[in-house]
C-alpha cells in the first residue's frame, strides 16, 4: 500500500523545520563569534591616553649656543719678527709710585725712602697694614722721647726730621739730620737719644719695611 500525499507533505515540512533550526543556530554562532572577535580587537588596539607635554621658553642667545656650539680656540704660533734697524731707546717715563716702599713717619708728608725692588717683591705676601706700620713708628718715637732731654729755656724751635737706618736686630746703623730744629744743641741731643733708645722693637719678617725710616720728632719741654 503506497503512502498518501498528505503524509509526504508532513514529512517535507518536518525536514524544512529541521533545516531552519540548524541555519538559525549557525547564524547565532556566527554572530557571537564576530562579537567576541570585535571585543578582543578593541581591547588590543585601544588608543593610548594623551600624554602631557611641557614647553619651556629659551632666549635667542641660548638657542644660538645650541645651534652653533663654541669652537675651541687654537693657540696662535708666535710670529718671529725680522731684525730691523736699531733705534735709540726712548727716554724712560717718570717712575710710578711704589706702594711697597718703606714707610716714613706718619707725621711727615715727604716721599719715603725706597728699598731694593727685589727684596720688596719677596715680601709682597707679608706686607703689613698701614695701621701696623704706624704703630711701630709710634713705638720708635715714644722710645726716643723717653731719652730725649729738651732744655726748657729753648724757644722758637721746630720739629726736626731725621733719617734712621736700622739693623735687623733693631739697632741703629746710622742717623742723618734732614731738617734741623733750629738749635744745634737740640739736634745733638736728639741724635744721642736715638742711639740711647736703640734697639727698637721691629717685626722680623717685615724688617725691610723699616730698614730706612724718616721720622719727625716733636720736642716736649
Amino acid at each position: 500500500m503506497l503512502p498518501s500525499r498528505g503524509a509526504n507533505n508532513r514529512a517535507d515540512r518536518a525536514g524544512l523545520r529541521g533545516l531552519d533550526l540548524l541555519f538559525a543556530l549557525l547564524v547565532h554562532v556566527l554572530v557571537i563569534t564576530l562579537i567576541v572577535i570585535l571585543a578582543f580587537w578593541q581591547k588590543q588596539y585601544q588608543s593610548e591616553p594623551l600624554k602631557r607635554i611641557e614647553v619651556a621658553m629659551i632666549s635667542a642667545k641660548e638657542l644660538a649656543k645650541l645651534q652653533h656650539p663654541a669652537k675651541k680656540s687654537r693657540p696662535r704660533m708666535p710670529v718671529k719678527s725680522k731684525p730691523g734697524p736699531k733705534l735709540n731707546p726712548a727716554p724712560k717715563a717718570q717712575e710710578a709710585f711704589d706702594p711697597f716702599a718703606p714707610l716714613a713717619s706718619s707725621t711727615d708728608r715727604k716721599t719715603p725712602a725706597r728699598a731694593p725692588r727685589s727684596e720688596l717683591a719677596n715680601l709682597a705676601g707679608k706686607q703689613l697694614s698701614k695701621q701696623e706700620m704706624n704703630r711701630y713708628i709710634v713705638l720708635i718715637q715714644a722710645a726716643v722721647q723717653r731719652h730725649w732731654k729738651v732744655p726748657a729755656s729753648l724757644s722758637h724751635i721746630s720739629d726736626p726730621l731725621v733719617e734712621m737706618r736700622l739693623q735687623p736686630d733693631g739697632s741703629v746703623a746710622s742717623v742723618k739730620l734732614l731738617e734741623s730744629s733750629g738749635s744745634q744743641t737740640l739736634d745733638n741731643s736728639l741724635i744721642r737719644a736715638i742711639h740711647a733708645a736703640a734697639p727698637f722693637q721691629l717685626p722680623r719678617k717685615q724688617f725691610e719695611f723699616f730698614r730706612i725710616n724718616r721720622i719727625r720728632f716733636h720736642p716736649l719741654k
